[in-house]
């Protein structure tokens, strides 16, 4: 073989390797970043504590924005009516009280993350309830568990099913055989329902379902939360777990 058509080979095959790792490096989007922020106020009536992520991503912060804005608005109407309705004497022990902090969990191809919220008006006690996201950064919009399946599957009832189990057990080991005094909330908390599942996380082992206290157990027994894992899944997945880059 002559030596220029060596040459030519040569460079071929290196602009072949060039154009192939940037068609690598294009499929991989780049990883959001985030910047930790906050709000807080303490008034008379209430006190604020709130922490969220701010983003490159606009349209996913207007989301995270929204979604704060309009709890603490609500909360703060409550509160301050509340408020003006107790007595002087009744006030001690009755300020509200809201609390927000957030967790990620993945940040490449979907942004995953939890808000977990305190909240006090007045009462015996406050509650905890929880947000989640799952915000598609191709298609700029926050998914749906539905989503994640293929039609037509059975993945409600399936996550139902291992959930309904999983904490089943649970309560029996930890409340001593308890779990058939509550087996009507368990089973009407985890009915195969969307909404019984809106709260959902993704994580490196599976999917993490969360439940609000009274959801599926009495207050008492504290919000839950329950991992299903990939394997548990499979087969009715619409994408590869392993294209995720999950970080927590």
């Amino acid at each position: 073989m002559s030596k220029p058509r060596i040459i030519l080979y040569v460079i071929i095959a290196l602009a072949a390797g060039v154009i192939g790792w940037g068609i690598s490096q294009m499929s991989q989007p780049a990883a959001l970043s985030f910047v930790k922020a906050g709000m807080e106020d303490d008034l008379e009536a209430y006190s604020v504590e709130v922490s969220y992520p701010e983003t490159d991503n606009e349209n996913l912060n207007r989301e995270i924005s929204s979604y704060i804005e309009s709890g603490l608005a609500q909360f703060k109407e409550i509160a301050q009516e509340n408020w003006q309705v107790f007595s002087p004497e009744a006030r001690r022990g009755m300020r509200g009280v809201f609390i927000t902090e957030y967790e990620i969990f993945s940040n490449r191809e979907v942004v995953s993350m939890k808000f977990q919220n305190y909240q006090f008006t007045g009462g015996a006690h406050g509650n905890t309830y929880f947000k989640t996201f799952a915000y598609d950064l191709e298609n700029e919009r926050n998914l749906a568990l539905e989503d994640f399946f293929q039609e037509d599957s059975d993945y409600l009832d399936r996550i139902s099913e291992i959930t309904r189990a999983e904490l089943f057990d649970k309560f029996e080991n930890e409340f001593e055989g308890a779990a058939r005094g509550i087996e009507n909330m368990l089973n009407l908390g985890t009915e195969a329902r969307e909404e019984n599942f809106e709260n959902f996380t993704l994580g490196a082992e599976g999917m993490t379902f969360f439940f609000p206290p009274y959801q599926v157990a009495p207050y008492a027994a504290g919000p839950q939360e329950v991992l299903v894992s990939w394997e548990e899944l499979d087969g009715i997945l619409k994408f590869d777990p392993q294209r995720l880059d999950i970080r927590s």
